[in-house]
């Protein structure tokens, strides 16, 4: 249920060379800040929504919660599509917000939703699968739309993502239909969501320190990824395809894009799966920091095929470790909330990334600093990486102790 989202959520990026031809009046570094701000007015909402709509989903159940998100991420690719096809920034603007409303939010819930469903032990693999999902869609998307654009004109690049989350949003009722179809399952997730459609008390919301450090070791992990990730399709493509046309240095970034996007896709049902066999969730939050960074430091000195294939690995192991130790410190009350903290924290970092790349670059003529504000990124998480890694036990040790 979250192909439509992933997809659309980066179609601006993977077209960003075209759409920069719907507003020719204005100049490159004008375009960036303007273009950059059709992702800030969805993750500056998206600061506080996923904690108002994570404690709607307490109160009115995630399934129906995850109905309207999908309502709301329909409507926001609709409404941007009219704007780009209409040549209307404004108009793009509020689909963003609309769609901002409903994107992180389903999320949160998906999230919560996979660990009523699935087992402890198997909780790992259940969310790597998830997220592989979320990455074919992301790599499905940075390797397609260009394509599309080339053949077809801007607007069939949005037409598309908005029939993929009509398809999304019809999936809903698939789900819906499968889980009343099957007895057992709906079984299984009725006692479960007895205790999830409780009111969160006071109690439930004060989180263990041990969560805290979670955040402390796999936030700046996940941000580094997607700023470098970023960072890499606008600037660094003059490095690499110095000698290349625009075009061609653009589709040279893409597809090295996709290849980090499908490293991390495979990475994440193999290191799921091995997490789950071998009870190594936390060891891998603290490989992912080691990893980019390293990545990172090394970026100039390697071919971006050797970099991006490290990049994909650090994110997978990094999203593993993240999510997956989440649904271990936190019970199910918790858990919606939790994720909702977490989003809301990654959301207000999110905002900022694209315009401090942009002013990185602004600043110093180059991306160095940048790129050094992603390795210290990962440098500052290793504390809080071996802080959680000494503290969290699993269950079959010591219950979970913090």
């Amino acid at each position: 249920m979250m192909f439509g989202d992933y997809f659309s959520y980066d179609t601006p990026y993977a077209v960003k060379l075209y759409m920069r031809e719907i507003f020719p009046e204005y100049t490159l570094l004008e375009f960036n800040y303007m273009f950059a701000t059709l992702y800030a007015v969805y993750d500056f909402p998206n600061i506080i929504l996923p904690l108002i709509n994570g404690y709607l989903g307490s109160k009115f159940g995630i399934r129906r919660m995850m109905t309207i998100f999908l309502g709301f991420i329909l409507a926001g690719s609709c409404l941007f599509t009219y704007g780009v096809a209409t040549s209307d920034f404004a108009i793009m603007l509020i689909g963003r917000i609309v769609y901002g409303m409903g994107g992180d939010s389903l999320l949160v819930t998906l999230i919560a939703y996979i660990s009523e469903v699935f087992n402890k032990d198997r909780i790992g693999l259940a969310l790597g699968i998830f997220h592989m999902f979320t990455g074919i869609s992301e790599s499905a998307n940075l390797y397609f739309s260009p394509k599309l654009v080339e053949s077809y004109g801007i607007e069939s690049a949005f037409y598309l993502t908005t029939v993929l989350c009509l398809l999304t949003f019809l999936g809903r009722f698939l789900l819906a239909y499968i889980e009343k179809k099957y007895q057992m399952i709906k079984d299984t997730l009725t006692e479960s969501t007895v205790q999830v459609n409780l009111l969160p008390t006071k109690e439930d919301l004060q989180f263990p320190e041990i969560f805290y450090t979670l955040l402390w070791g796999g936030v700046p992990t996940m941000l580094s990824y997607y700023g470098f990730f970023y960072l890499a399709y606008d600037f660094l493509p003059e490095v690499w395809f110095a000698d290349e046309s625009v075009d061609d240095a653009q589709n040279g970034a893409a597809f090295y894009a996709s290849l980090s996007t499908l490293t991390k896709t495979f990475g994440l049902i193999t290191f799921g799966y091995i997490a789950d066999k071998y009870k190594i969730h936390k060891h891998f939050g603290i490989a992912a920091s080691f990893t980019l960074a390293t990545a990172y430091f090394l970026c100039l000195f390697m071919p971006p095929f050797i970099l991006f294939f490290l990049d994909g690995l650090g994110a997978a192991m990094g999203q593993v470790a993240l999510w997956s130790c989440l649904s271990f410190v936190l019970d199910e009350k918790k858990l919606l909330v939790g994720a909702a903290v977490l989003w809301s924290l990654i959301n207000g970092a999110f905002a900022l990334i694209l315009y401090w790349n942009t002013f990185s670059y602004q600043i110093t003529g180059g991306y160095h600093l940048a790129i050094f504000s992603y390795i210290l990124l990962n440098i500052c998480a290793l504390p809080g990486g071996f802080k959680f890694f000494k503290n969290m036990k699993y269950k079959d040790e010591e219950n979970l102790t913090v």
